[in-house]
């Protein structure tokens, strides 16, 4: 889009205009949960992050450590602990939040579910347990 626009292009017409429905919204995230298991060989979840990078090791070899440092690298860490933050907010707005959140929801327990089939896969069912 950026090149287009340095060549005097109209931007596309064919952009999204109206109101997104619940049932397209639903459709998409439920399209999108699929292609987690059809696409991926690994699915990263945040809070195993370890286990995604020994499924990496695995499956791509690279030289001795690579794959160490690069689990221990934290290139966008954040002053805040997300633990600490939903920990100070009731119960109710948790509850407020999730709603917001109902179709990412869908596509985050989808990609628990890849996570934990594929690290079973490459790693075997007692490693993913530990993580």
């Amino acid at each position: 889009a950026n090149f287009g626009k340095r060549l005097g292009f109209e931007p596309p017409s064919s952009r999204y205009r109206h109101e997104l429905t619940a049932e397209l919204a639903e459709a998409s995230a439920k399209r999108a949960a699929a292609a987690l298991d059809r696409v991926f060989a690994v699915v990263g979840l945040t809070e195993r992050y370890a286990l995604f990078y020994a499924q990496l090791e695995k499956l791509l070899p690279a030289a001795k450590g690579f794959w160490a440092r690069e689990v221990d690298r934290r290139e966008n860490a954040g002053p805040h602990s997300t633990s600490a933050i939903l920990a100070a907010l009731t119960p109710d707005t948790v509850s407020a939040l999730n709603r917001t959140l109902l179709y990412e929801w869908i596509i985050y327990e989808a990609a628990v579910e890849v996570h934990d089939r594929r690290c079973a896969e490459h790693l075997g069912v007692a490693a993913c347990r530990r993580g």
